[in-house]
């Protein structure tokens, strides 16, 4: 959630670098800002900010801009059990401050607005549904604008702040459960201002997630039908956490194959240009929990996360494995090596420390509904032992593998069905396991 904070606040260079932004007049911020976190407010954190730019320890900076939000914005942590509320709260913390986001919690929940939250905010966050309620943190954000500070569409501000409410609900909708998504609509600024103001916050309990978040909701709703029935068919037969039967190369087989044998196609328009600091050394393994890969990778593109592969169930790019013709899977090449990817949203280190995991690491993501009843197709998972073994003649750097679980299992299951270590094995990889300490210190408060 810091990460993609910094990413909506970030001014960068034409290397995707932090840079020191010169504050424009007017703004309220002071002089200038390092990934958003300005010296009026944040005087002694943007200077330390400012010290690591200048001096070129642009790697050292977006961590450190990272650890401080993550911090100055644990609050929402506390105020609410929902990861998708308390991205959007963390947010709002940023940008109000934790009063102001206070207040626009209260005015989201229909309680009195006092700025503080105490027991009888966090009792009414507690019975809401976060699907709806996101929509209504969103209307109580602008209204809070309005009302409070006193700024409309007059303002030319304004239109920033707008982006910057939408994004950042895209981006808190990607942690609701599976099928929970409600796009946010095209409403008009007085509709969208007294959005869900008429409803009653529901008092049913919201479904615990029995497979954790996933990565990319479904698109359609027949999808999302399809993907509760095979998840509920899977959990009654106990399939969910028995890892599937994957044949594993043997090691003389693993070595890389020829160029031909890999079906890779680039995309026009990469998903990431931020060059890499440091060579990769890990290997981490996703699943998209989307229909095909071309749809998954369109999805990360609206909300600017990324991968560096996606591959496919088959040439055709089938949204289902029960569809697909065993054909060679397409493998999607969405980021250069050379360039980082957004994939894992953990400040757990990299086992090689180079620092970050995104910093050092090459993302996979395979093409898989992800509700505990969908096969990998052999063919997708032939491809993926091609794309590993050619990754690792491509950078002898590369020592570690690992899986999305691994890094971030307070909130990510993926991939369903994959052995990462007996993957990690079979290629000579050394299996990265976070320790139960640095799960503990990193994990999101």
């Amino acid at each position: 959630m810091a990460e993609k904070i910094v990413n909506f606040e970030a001014r960068r260079d034409n290397q995707g670098r932090l840079k020191v932004y010169p504050l424009p007049p007017g703004d309220g911020g002071g002089t200038y800002e390092v990934a958003g976190i300005n010296d009026r407010f944040h005087p002694v954190e943007a200077a330390n900010l400012r010290r690591l730019v200048e001096s070129g320890r642009y790697d050292e900076a977006e961590d450190y801009a990272q650890r401080y939000i993550a911090s100055y914005t644990d609050a929402g942590d506390r105020w609410t059990p929902f990861d998708a509320v308390e991205s959007y709260l963390r947010d709002c913390i940023f940008n109000r401050g934790a009063g102001g986001a206070a207040s626009i919690y209260q005015m989201a929940l229909g309680v009195r607005v006092d700025s503080d939250v105490g027991p009888i905010t966090r009792a009414a966050g507690e019975r809401v549904r976060p699907a709806p309620f996101l929509l209504r943190m969103r209307a109580a954000r602008e209204r809070y604008e309005r009302e409070v500070v006193g700024r409309d569409e007059r303002s030319r501000f304004w239109r920033g702040l707008v982006n910057r409410w939408n994004n950042a609900l895209t981006f808190a909708q990607e942690f609701l459960d599976l099928g929970g998504n409600i796009p946010l609509a095209a409403f008009s600024a007085q509709a969208l201002a007294t959005a869900g103001h008429d409803a009653e916050i529901e008092q049913e309990e919201e479904p615990e997630d029995r497979l954790g978040y996933l990565e990319i909701l479904p698109e359609t709703e027949e999808q999302m039908a399809i993907a509760q029935v095979k998840e509920e068919t899977a959990l009654e037969a106990g399939q969910v956490a028995a890892e599937f039967e994957i044949p594993l190369p043997r090691e003389r087989d693993a070595a890389a194959p020829p160029d031909g044998a890999l079906n890779i196609v680039a995309l026009p328009r990469s998903l990431s240009t931020t060059l890499r600091s440091v060579q990769p050394t890990l290997i981490v393994l996703h699943a998209t929990a989307g229909a095909s890969a071309m749809s998954s990778i369109n999805h990360l593109r609206s909300v600017g996360l990324s991968y560096h592969y996606v591959i496919a169930r088959d040439g055709r790019d089938s949204a289902r494995t029960r569809d697909a013709d065993g054909s060679t899977p397409i493998i999607y090449k969405c980021v250069d090596d050379a360039h980082r990817a957004a994939h894992v949203g953990s400040t757990i280190p990299a086992p090689s420390g180079e620092g970050s995991i995104n910093k050092c690491s090459i993302g996979i993501s395979l093409a898989n509904m992800q509700s505990g009843g969908e096969r990998y197709t052999p063919k997708q998972i032939e491809a993926l032992h091609q794309l590993l073994a050619h990754l690792k003649r491509a950078h002898p750097s590369l020592r570690h593998l690992t899986n999305h679980a691994n890094v971030q299992p307070w909130n990510r299951a993926d991939p369903l069905g994959i052995d990462a270590r007996a993957v990690s094995a079979a290629h000579g990889f050394t299996y990265f396991e976070p320790t139960a300490s640095q799960i503990r210190d990193h994990r999101p408060r």
